[in-house]
């Protein structure tokens, strides 16, 4: 009865967590994220994307390309929700929740232990890193959840006589993965042909088949992406031999091969001792909080740490068989995020979330049956501490801290141009933003989601020194050339570009503010002088 109460509470939780105010927390969408779901509102309109391709595998997008298969998810619940923060974040909250479930599976799975099952689900549930990216629209976290579903269907498939049914799933579940995001495409591949090799299938014939099937699944993205290899796809753009100085260093002949080869090398295990880095995972990775500031968040709640260090030390005798795989699983998930730019990075590397989850919850369930009481309701009590600190911060604070980098206002913006499209000639919109301007924007992207433009309009766009479609104009504006001002138009100005005061025509409609107070935009109306 205890146990079945403590399961209700923990999913509660869970839901709660991933779904309370989810179209205001982060404050808006983010760059990536109103790509995805304005491609997702386009393709349902139109069955193209904001390019004007028919269905495609791989979308275009801010100068790089985005895998398939959020967008084409997220088209029913834009269609169901409207266009809405919360319809874009939707597959991404109901994926994280379906992955803490499936954890716990794949947990019971691999150690037969019903509690280091329902604990692993917890510590993944209540993670800082997994709340994190199970409330943005992140293809990453829907790649997750596909990601694990082939390891654990495989799992179920080597004991089978005729596994071909958990072989077919667990190859689907894979390609998903892939179709799903950029890291799965070498991730996914390493664990189809290594998990034949940890676990036997009962003929070789099963193990060709599943290689077979995942291959064949698999070709259309990989046509795709060879296809592209020309282009800014993200698998061409991301990779550490991109990076400026090491393909400066690389393009210089006069550096020998070895020499070469070196700085690749030290590139890759930088990243990767980053990526598991105490600190990065348990003090300063999530960075909510201004640079500067001292009290960061890590991936994992602090507290956990010793816990980790003790799973790591004791879980031979929890997972037997297993063990190897697991620690396979804990080293190479870092692998691929570390053969990419930007350092230790928290979306690339979400699959390592899963053995830390399961090793956390191993340390705490070797030391349980050792302390005493009252210790037990002090690991209970941190572990709360660590908890109710983040969420306090997270839906509280950091709404507040993160919008400019969030996007803010653009939406806002939108719903105060809708009412008035009919009344105006033009539409102008300077796309900078920010403290010196610092920001470029898309709000091609936002104002047409938030207004509910038909997509059409937005497949007809031309212009050369600005992007033009329907009635709206988006161009930097630089009012010290600027001649042509028009009559009858809307202007929406970042604040630190406002026009000249000795343009008497401009008339202030409306200040869209961060949630900080700080003015972000102005709107003006252009009236005869």
């Amino acid at each position: 009865m205890v146990k079945k109460i403590i399961i209700i509470l923990i999913s509660l939780a869970t839901i709660f967590i991933r779904f309370y105010h989810l179209g205001s927390v982060p404050p808006h969408l983010g760059n990536d994220e109103i790509s995805i779901a304005y491609d997702a509102y386009s393709i349902g309109q139109t069955l193209r994307d904001e390019h004007n391709h028919f269905l495609p595998i791989s979308f275009a997008s801010h100068g790089t390309y985005k895998a398939p298969l959020y967008i084409y998810f997220s088209v029913l619940p834009i269609k169901f929700f409207g266009n809405t923060e919360f319809a874009a974040r939707f597959i991404s909250a109901i994926a994280g929740i379906l992955t803490i479930i499936l954890l716990g599976f794949l947990t019971y799975k691999i150690s037969g232990n019903q509690a280091l099952s329902l604990l692993s689900s917890a510590i993944l549930a209540f993670s800082p890193w997994h709340i994190y990216t199970s409330r943005i629209a992140l293809e990453s976290n829907l790649a997750f959840f596909f990601f694990l579903s082939g390891i654990y269907l495989f799992l179920f498939a080597k004991e089978k006589e005729r596994p071909w049914f958990f072989l077919l799933g667990s190859s689907l579940s894979f390609s998903l993965s892939i179709y799903s995001y950029h890291t799965e495409w070498l991730l996914s591949p390493l664990f189809i042909f290594f998990l034949p090799f940890f676990f036997k299938l009962k003929t070789k014939f099963a193990q060709a088949f599943y290689w077979f099937i995942t291959v064949l699944l698999c070709l259309p993205i990989f046509s795709d992406y060879l296809n592209n290899l020309g282009t800014t796809a993200r698998a061409n753009t991301e990779m550490i031999w991109k990076h400026p100085y090491v393909y400066h260093f690389l393009q210089n002949s006069s550096h020998t091969i070895i020499e070469k080869f070196s700085i690749l090398l030290a590139t890759f295990f930088s990243n990767y001792s980053g990526n598991i880095n105490p600190g990065f995972l348990f003090f300063n990775g999530l960075n909510l909080l201004p640079q500067k500031t001292p009290y960061q968040f890590g991936l994992l709640l602090a507290i956990s740490l010793p816990f980790l260090v003790i799973g790591l030390w004791s879980a031979k005798k929890f997972f037997g068989q297993y063990f190897q795989f697991l620690i396979f699983f804990t080293a190479i998930g870092p692998f691929v995020a570390s053969l990419t730019n930007g350092g230790p990075n928290l979306v690339r590397n979400l699959p390592t979330l899963a053995p830390y989850s399961i090793l956390i919850a191993a340390g705490l369930i070797s030391i349980w049956g050792k302390v005493k009481t009252y210790q037990k309701y002090l690991i209970i009590f941190a572990h709360l501490l660590c908890l109710f600190y983040f969420l306090a911060f997270y839906f509280v604070h950091y709404p507040v801290y993160s919008a400019e980098g969030w996007q803010y206002g653009y939406k806002q913006v939108a719903l105060l141009i809708k009412p008035l499209y009919p009344k105006y000639d033009k539409i102008i919109i300077d796309p900078r933003f920010g403290k010196g301007n610092v920001y470029a924007g898309v709000p091609h992207l936002y104002l047409p989601y938030f207004t509910n433009l038909d997509p059409k309009i937005l497949l007809s766009r031309g212009g050369t020194d600005a992007l033009i479609f329907g009635k709206y104009k988006i161009k930097n504006l630089d009012w010290e050339i600027e001649k042509n001002i028009e009559k009858n138009t809307l202007y929406v100005l970042p604040e630190d570009n406002p026009p000249p005061k000795d343009l008497k025509m401009f008339h202030l409609l409306y200040t869209v503010n961060l949630p900080s107070g700080q003015p972000e935009f102005r709107i003006y109306e252009t009236i005869s002088p």
